[in-house]
């Protein structure tokens, strides 16, 4: 028996966002704030998904970043999904070997946030790298299957970092309004716009001033 790990929201963050849906100005199905389906987070500007194990939802079980380290590569044959929104994005970075890849700054958006990074080599760099990929600030991946890499093997950060090598590991599911970043000057870590947050859990912790 597998376990499913669902994602949880503070209840202010259903609250700003009925806000949002409820506005008297006219949008598009594009702009529209909804929940979803998949990742069940915060979504406006869905895309279709091209994925077979992504459109098919019981093939896959929504797992923490935190928990791969202790899960095998499936679990009784459902692939694992790890889903994040983007804040920051590196590319054409080098390995010691010469490699180029790229590097993604996520968040899961959980309360507390939780950062991650997603490490992107071979295949999975040359597709999504740069413009071409339409990845963005606020971007909501969903990254299946990724490998989990030992933080002595890639850095000493001590925030998570997984990788992909396959283009079709990662799809791009939409955008999420309930990402921001930080308020205090010099900081580019995310905070949640739905709960108002104008810092980030760590500057919160230093009482930062405007």
């Amino acid at each position: 028996v597998f376990r499913r790990f669902p994602i949880h929201f503070h209840t202010h963050t259903h609250r700003h966002l009925k806000s949002l849906m409820a506005t008297d100005e006219p949008t598009s199905d594009e702009q529209k704030v909804a929940i979803c389906e998949i990742s069940k987070l915060p979504i406006v500007r869905p895309r279709k998904c091209d994925s077979t194990s992504f459109r098919h939802r019981n093939k896959f079980v929504p797992v923490p970043v935190v928990a791969l380290k202790k899960l095998p590569v499936k679990v009784q044959d459902h692939d694992r999904v790890v889903f994040g929104v983007v804040y920051k994005c590196a590319d054409n970075l080098r390995m010691a070997n010469g490699e180029l890849y790229s590097r993604w700054s996520l968040t899961d958006m959980r309360e507390p946030q939780r950062l991650f990074t997603l490490q992107l080599r071979s295949e999975a760099f040359v597709r999504w790298k740069g413009a071409q990929g339409g990845v963005t600030r606020g971007s909501i991946c969903a990254i299946l299957n990724p490998r989990w890499m030992d933080s002595g093997s890639v850095s000493l950060s001590s925030i998570e970092e997984i990788r992909v090598e396959r283009a079709r590991q990662v799809e791009i599911l939409g955008d999420c309004p309930a990402l921001a970043i930080c308020a205090k000057k010099g900081c580019d870590r995310p905070c949640n716009a739905l709960l108002k947050q104008l810092y980030c859990k760590s500057c919160q912790r230093s009482a930062p001033g405007d």
